[in-house]
């Protein structure tokens, strides 16, 4: 089963490269991938679990967690508009539920090691950068260092946001794997693609991902200090384990200033005054409008919601003043206050309590690193529960099945970890 197991995630991962098929989205055949493997593997599992095995995911807080919103979801129905939207959006809630519960039962009847994991994800990383470098070279003229088509890298997510996302949330779990390796080659390798890395953040000129980027880098000296205070380690051997984040971030900056110096639009200045004169800023007033608009209908339907998959119709009676071109906005652009307008008090509660248990599984880790010395990678996996929750405030992660795919890896990431390090103790 083990082989199988191995073959499950190398699949899952190649979702998020499945074509697009012609579809004006990718994530309508990425979510048809997801649900056609899923399905196999159970079937698998099915004929092969056992009942003690089977209990463990049932009885698993995270999985039932999800699976309360699913019901949540639903129930919600009840109120919906457009019942096909509702059935729509609950098959894509059931496959990410079905992947869970998949997960669920590797990470407690499985011996694939976070190794090889973090081996997939690291890879999984690099064929991003790649394609990434490679749209860039087409769109990039030499001639001017002009790179105002950046929002052509939109990548294997379909939205440049979501993609810079994706490759914020990779580059911790590539820095554990760094740790895990003895081979230097190989590190000195996986240094490169963080530098890559990094250099194509700057690029995509995310907001969302430079706010992740700094409170990950002050996450990191925060936990210096702590460490330093709590377990009186040397504090030129703690402050070098964060080189492999805070060096490939400073690299890639010299790489990027000639490009970014041409390029108003991918300029950091340009981004980061944006962020600070928000009111000049469309994306920002947009997002703004967005959130006010749920947050007045959620007072008025604050029980079931509009129904899920419903907020793009209902959105329209506070949106049509501001359409253009009948351009429908599909999300609020923040997934609490998303689940919260089409779920209701039930969904929100249920979702809330599944990425709060999520944190307290990252925060055991964290811990487990201030009471053991020379344990700082423990400390690199709460970045991408940083990357993801600044992420799920401003984007709408929760729509993309390859932003599900990578929080999943990273719960079964978490909970070998934890089992590892309980056996140990």
């Amino acid at each position: 089963m083990n082989l199988v197991s191995k073959l499950y995630l190398l699949l899952l991962l190649a979702v998020i490269y499945a074509p697009d098929f012609g579809a004006i989205d990718m994530k309508a055949s990425q979510w048809l991938f997801l649900s056609s493997i899923n399905l196999v593997y159970l079937i698998i599992i099915t004929i092969n679990i056992k009942k003690n095995q089977f209990q463990l995911v049932y009885k698993n807080p995270i999985f039932l967690s999800f699976l309360f919103f699913f019901f949540a979801s639903i129930i919600s129905v009840v109120s919906s508009f457009n019942y096909y939207l509702s059935i729509e959006r609950l098959t894509d809630i059931f496959s990410i539920l079905t992947t869970l519960g998949c997960m669920t039962y590797i990470a407690k009847s499985s011996d694939v090691s976070i190794k090889f994991i973090l081996t997939i994800i690291t890879i999984g990383l690099f064929l991003e950068v790649l394609g990434s470098l490679n749209i860039l070279r087409q769109v990039y003229d030499p001639n001017t260092f002009n790179l105002s088509k950046s929002n052509d890298l939109r990548g294997f997510y379909g939205n440049k946001n979501i993609t810079a996302a994706a490759i914020a949330f990779k580059i911790p779990l590539a820095i554990i794997l760094i740790y895990n390796l003895k081979n230097m080659i190989a590190k000195s390798l996986i240094y490169i693609l963080l530098i890559s890395s990094f250099f194509i953040l700057l690029i995509l000129s995310a907001r969302a991902v430079f706010l992740s980027i700094t409170l990950c880098t002050g996450f990191l000296l925060l936990m210096i200090l702590i460490k330093r205070f709590f377990n009186k380690e040397n504090s030129f051997a703690l402050i070098t384990n964060i080189h492999f984040y805070v060096i490939p971030i400073l690299i890639s900056i010299i790489f990027y200033s000639p490009i970014a110096k041409n390029s108003e639009s991918v300029s950091l200045n340009s981004r980061i005054t944006s962020v600070i004169e928000n009111e000049n800023d469309e994306s920002t007033t947009q997002r703004l409008r967005f959130y006010t608009h749920a947050i007045k209908q959620i007072q008025s339907t604050p029980f079931l919601g509009v129904g899920i998959g419903n907020w793009k119709v209902k959105s329209i009676e506070y949106e049509s003043e501001y359409m253009y071109s009948y351009i429908v906005p599909f999300f609020t652009h923040n997934d609490l206050l998303e689940v919260f307008v089409e779920t209701g008090i039930l969904g929100i509660i249920s979702y809330l309590i599944f990425i709060y248990l999520i944190f307290r599984l990252t925060f055991t880790n964290i811990k487990l690193s201030l009471k053991k010395s020379n344990e700082f990678k423990l400390v690199y996996l709460f970045l991408p529960f940083i990357v993801y929750f600044v992420d799920m405030n401003l984007n709408f992660p929760l729509d993309r099945p390859a932003m599900q795919i990578l929080l999943i890896f990273y719960i079964l990431i978490l909970t070998k970890y934890t089992d590892n390090n309980n056996a140990e103790i």
